[in-house]
């Protein structure tokens, strides 16, 4: 490829004329996929006669061809280019241009990660070499920004290798002294702070080869980082602050992964890092808290060392040293170290002009920018609390008590940012509220007066004639984080200062915390002491609606949610105007889970309310029925979140609702339900007719003054066309539900259905693969057994089923089958109920033809070892084949295992070193397969009966079973009845099973 072109075509691309910029980046479109093409690259790169914009960018897209072309998209780059690139590329490292040399850098560690070390064995050691021998200053910036790249890349046997050459020569890099030598020392210790991160992963592996490698550089090391920790930073020397950021996280890295090693270390660190923040503060607070600072600061390199990311990384540091190992050598500084973290978190003058007017960032911000002081002084904060306790909140609080006093020392002096620090305290209290109630007064430290400090905050920093906007908005914002230590009577006081609060002109920070207030604290109070105050919360969520976006209005919904719950009178009034607001937010927003789930909140808070639901209905109706009758030419998402929105509507159970609602949509959700092939439409579709069938019962088959048997036939239609063998599986992952309903609620009308409603039902059981459709389907099983089981025996195993395998199998043989080898996928307390009776059932009504069903028992142990997807495909899972009555019984078992796990409680357990581990229990055997303890526990939690899933009929029995009680009495009844099966079914159990048995039959 001719250079001069190639330089021509570079320089033009970065012409100002437009016109010339686009035809030479035509041409080098044109080339760029030619041979020679990345050689041509270096060439231009290395040609110092060349301005250095155009070499900088022949370096730039000699990047973006290697990690396009080198080895993942055609046309590749061919072996004779590659070793070429890779021979000329490291020249270009002593470069004069730092700027050069870092895009360099990264040409060179986009290559490593494909090419090395297997087919460029040498680039460690050219990289090694440059920076042993110091020759070039140009050359040794250029490795150590190159090696600092994929130093945490290098594998456990080049360390034990490079690690002993390398650091010391690191070492004596990060020892220079001189401000132009700190780029060179922050790039040497980046370094060292990826061979620490590749040490930690080793560590796991070779614990002990690895304590070796850098016990002997541990010393040396520490003593440069006390030296830069130790040195003042100024104002003017930002070089030195990466130094600091860079020192700081290898020091982290080094107590996390080697505690034994730097356990003598410990208090000198300590003693430096607090003695830079204490020394830090006055520059921190006249450029960071009191000025506004407009962008990031970055080094000669373009990292990030601005103040904020250097001070962040100090509260982590000191966040490592009071960990469990190192906490009691630290505790006496506590109390200092928690009034100094609280100036750091003070707002900022940027922050101050931004959150005043945005209220996005004021409710973002906190949460969303992690290296700042405010927030790292949080995480800092909450971690003394937790490893200190009680001690952590009696300093807490001192040091919170100081800041007040100083913010009226402050105010009286006339200080126009009197209120910051008093604000960053009473942030303090909402941070760590709620671990107040587990050491409150717990005889070794003082009770924690909620109250007081509650009505201290609202008489000086609420209910006042000149409010700070700060102070009130993060009080009222920490009182809704408080709502467990409010009284009913300061609840009153705050939620009437919140609907001051609310109110326009009111700056964002006071109408959020108002927001807070009311959301939270309204549940607290009567409809008495609330229903003054009502209607202007009312019109206030009708105006924020109106004009706040983003965020805000996530928070305005979720406000608006809690006021509709706890109000039954005022509601009605203003559901008119505000349902068109909130259908409006959820049409604009549905795919957003930000707003399009708090929409849909807020109007099922609406239909809760049966004062609402008829103007509720007449709002919404009309534009969710045109949405669904025009499902064919609709965006699906809008389809599906209508028919959503109008389950939602049913909820309530008002069959006046209902038929209301059929009337309006019954034919589009007839054509909809009968000609999409949308899994989303059909999945919402169905929901929603299982709701009308559980509101409407029989007497919905002749709403409109139709033919019961007619509407009785489209319902059936609906079902075949979702069971047919040639649907996919996801539109039937409801059906269950709907099959469900009509048994229950239809039993009579749907009786004459039950022959060839079972037919489809193991027609799509035996052919469909999704879990989820399988256990709905399982369900409506479970609904015949316990309606007449013997009956449902005889239909199944009269029919005649072609199994995958192209064998034929009993109906009785494919569901019992299934239902065997997945009862343990069965999710949810009255769910697993209903199948556990059912089985029950089924056993006890001892049906010959279930002596016939042979299942699967127990896994066969095959060898040890990992099982790969060769080893399963070779040696596939074998199974024990054992007799149905005999797997019912062992379902029993584990069931009952199960319900008794989920009444214990299990602890973590955490190691000397801070490491959780898996729950100490044996593995447990359930369904005949060795599962984990979590798993085992999760099981036991799907058991227990705190889970919400309710039934479709709240009075339906099974819902009331005691899952306990009901199997240890059928295990009493079979022992009792039939001796010799229970001597059978006892003969398949493990140790632990027999125990549950013979304790269960005592």
């Amino acid at each position: 490829m001719d250079i001069g072109q190639l330089v021509t075509c570079l320089a033009g691309s970065l012409d100002s004329d437009v016109d010339v910029q686009k035809a030479a980046e035509s041409r080098l479109e044109s080339v760029k996929n030619t041979p020679g093409y990345g050689v041509a690259l270096v060439k231009v790169v290395l040609a110092k006669e060349i301005p250095e914009g155009t070499r900088h960018l022949a370096a730039v897209l000699l990047k973006q061809d290697v990690k396009r072309h080198w080895q993942d998209e055609a046309p590749f780059v061919n072996d004779a280019d590659k070793r070429t690139i890779r021979e000329l590329l490291a020249q270009a490292l002593s470069d004069p241009s730092s700027k050069l040399r870092t895009a360099v850098g990264v040409a060179i560690a986009t290559i490593a990660g494909f090419d090395w070390p297997e087919n460029w064995p040498h680039l460690l050691g050219v990289l090694t070499t440059a920076i042993k021998e110091r020759k070039d200053p140009n050359l040794v910036q250029g490795a150590l920004r190159c090696l600092s790249m994929f130093a945490s890349d290098i594998d456990d046997q080049q360390l034990a290798t490079v690690l002993p050459v390398l650091l010391p020569e690191l070492r004596i890099i990060a020892s220079l002294g001189g401000n132009d030598e700190e780029q060179m020392k922050r790039r040497s210790i980046s370094i060292v702070y990826g061979f620490l991160q590749s040490l930690a992963v080793m560590s796991g592996i070779y614990p002990q080869e690895t304590q070796a490698l850098i016990e002997p550089h541990v010393g040396s090391w520490m003593e440069v980082f006390l030296s830069i920790l130790t040195a003042p930073i100024t104002l003017k020397d930002m070089d030195h602050w990466g130094v600091v950021i860079e020192t700081v996280k290898c020091t982290i890295q080094f107590l996390v992964n080697f505690p034994k090693l730097m356990s003598s270390y410990t208090e000198l660190i300590m003693k430096s890092a607090c003695s830079l923040l204490l020394s830090s503060f006055p520059m921190f607070s006249s450029e960071i808290i009191s000025q506004e600072v407009e962008d990031a600061e970055f080094d000669s390199d373009g990292d990030n060392t601005d103040l904020q990311t250097l001070v962040s990384q100090i509260f982590e540091l000191v966040q490592t040293l009071i960990g469990k190992r190192y906490a009691c050598a630290f505790k006496s500084s506590v109390p200092d170290l928690m009034y100094l973290t609280i100036g750091y978190m003070q707002m900022t003058e940027t922050q101050v002009g931004t959150w005043m007017s945005d209220p996005n960032q004021y409710l973002a911000s906190e949460s969303e920018e992690l290296f700042t002081a405010r927030v790292s002084g949080e995480v800092l904060i909450n971690a003394m609390v937790e490893t200190y306790e009680g001690d952590g909140i009696t300093a807490l609080m001192g040091a919170i008590e100081r800041h007040m006093q100083e913010s009226f020392v402050a105010k009286s002096q006339g200080k126009s940012d009197w209120w910051k620090c008093r604000e960053a305290a009473i942030a303090c209290i909402g941070h760590i509220s709620d671990s107040f109630g587990e050491f409150d007064g717990d005889g070794s430290h003082p009770k924690f007066n909620a109250a007081g400090i509650l009505d201290t905050l609202f008489k000086n920093d609420v209910d006042v004639t000149d409010p700070c906007p700060y102070l009130v908005g993060r009080v009222l914002s920490i009182v809704g984080q408080m709502a467990n230590f409010v009284s009913t009577s300061q609840a009153e006081g705050f939620v009437r200062a919140a609907v001051i609060g609310l109110k326009s002109p009111n700056p964002p920070p006071v109408k959020i915390g108002s927001c807070m207030v009311v959301s939270n604290l309204c549940p607290l109070l009567s409809s008495d002491r609330l229903k003054t105050m009502l209607p202007d919360i009312y019109e206030s969520m009708k105006h924020l609606m109106e004009e706040c976006t983003e965020e805000m209005l996530n928070l305005v919904l979720e406000t608006l949610t809690q006021i509709i719950k706890v109000d039954k009178e005022t509601a009605p009034k203003f559901e008119p105007y505000l349902t068109p607001l909130v259908l409006k937010t959820w049409s604009e927003n549905m795919n957003d889970p930000l707003f399009g789930p708090p929409a849909m909140a807020a109007i099922e808070a609406f239909s809760e309310n049966e004062a609402c639901l008829g103007s509720l209905c007449g709002s919404m109706l009309p534009t969710l029925s045109a949405a669904i009758s025009s499902h064919k030419t609709q965006e699906a998402s809008v389809v599906e979140g209508s028919l959503d929105l109008i389950t939602i509507l049913l909820k309530g159970r008002h069959p006046e609702v209902a038929k209301m609602v059929y009337m309006a949509i019954a034919p589009a959700l007839v054509d909809l339900l009968t000609t999409s092939d949308d899994h989303g439409i059909l999945q919402s579709g169905t929901q929603l007719l299982q709701a009308v069938v559980r509101v409407g019962g029989e007497g919905m088959l002749s709403w409109g003054n139709a033919d019961p048997q007619t509407t009785l036939g489209i319902i059936l239609n609906i079902i075949r066309r979702i069971l047919a063998p040639d649907m996919d599986d996801a539109p039937a992952l409801h059906i269950g539900q709907v099959v469900n309903c009509l048994l229950q609620y239809m039993p009579v009308a749907f009786a004459s259905c039950l022959p060839q409603l079972i037919e489809m039902l193991v027609t799509k059981l035996n052919q469909v693969n999704m879990s989820p459709v399988m256990i709905s389907l399982l369900l409506v099983f479970c609904r015949m057994v316990h309606a007449n089981a013997r009956e449902l025996v005889d239909v199944l195993s009269g029919m005649s089923v072609r199994q995958k395998d192209g064998s034929v199998a009993s109906g009785l043989q494919v569901v019992m089958s299934i239902w065997a080898e997945r009862s343990l996928e069965i999710s949810g307390a009255f769910n697993i109920r209903l199948s556990v009776t059912a089985l029950a059932v089924l056993l006890k009504s001892g049906h010959p033809k279930l002596n016939d069903i042979q299942v699967r028992g127990k896994m066969v142990s095959l060898e040890s070892g990992v099982r790969t997807r060769s080893k399963s495909r070779a040696d596939p899972e074998r199974w024990t084949i054992i007799p149905l009555p005999v797997k019912i019984f062992l379902v029993l078992v584990d069931t009952l295992m199960e319900s008794e796990g989920a009444s214990e409680e299990f602890v973590d357990d955490i190691d000397e070193e801070g490491r959780v581990h898996e729950w100490d229990r044996p593995l447990q055997y359930l369904n005949g397969k060795m599962v984990s303890a979590g798993d085992y526990l999760s099981r036991c939690a799907a058991i227990a009966p705190t889970m919400d899933d309710e039934p479709d009929d709240p009075n339906d029995p099974i819902a009331k079973i005691d899952l306990m009680e009901f199997i240890t009495s059928e295990l009493k009844s079979i022992a009792a009845a039939d001796r010799s099966f229970f001597q059978t079914c006892t003969e398949h159990l493990n140790p632990m099973q027999l125990q549950i048995v013979q304790e269960a039959c005592q």
